[in-house]
């Protein structure tokens, strides 16, 4: 019995996804240490290696004790968040966005949110969670 208290104290497994660490990304990540403390960001590598050398050092400095996993990508970036998701255990993940001024650029600016979320409604191990960032003005 103790062991399935400990296990719902300690939240469920959250996922980031994270292109960049901006502050949507510092956001969501903020978001999901207050649900759980078992939260990891995923960014999924290109073949641009500068990109991911600006993401590792970008985190020292400001990953708050948060683990980062860095994925290949393999076809599609949500494919690879996909597989990484693959397992017995149920997942949260948030997914960062930013709500711009005007309505209709967000899709513009959230496309690929909007798309990952598509996919990941799908699967029936998967919580999905919007934190969206709104810019101060």
């Amino acid at each position: 019995m103790r062991a399935a208290v400990a296990t719902l104290t300690a939240g469920p497994r959250v996922v980031v996804p994270i292109v960049r660490l901006d502050r949507a990304a510092l956001q969501a990540l903020a978001f999901a240490r207050t649900i759980s403390d078992d939260v990891t960001a995923l960014h999924v590598a290109a073949d641009d290696h500068i990109e991911e050398l600006r993401i590792r050092e970008r985190w020292r400095h400001s990953g708050d004790g948060v683990a980062l996993e860095i994925v290949p990508a393999t076809g599609r970036p949500t494919d690879a968040l996909l597989h990484y998701l693959d397992g017995s255990q149920t997942s949260t993940v948030v997914i960062p966005e930013f709500v711009p001024r005007r309505r209709w650029l967000y899709p513009f600016h959230n496309l690929d949110a909007l798309l990952l979320k598509l996919r990941l409604l799908r699967r029936p191990d998967t919580v999905v969670i919007s934190a969206p960032y709104r810019a101060e003005v």
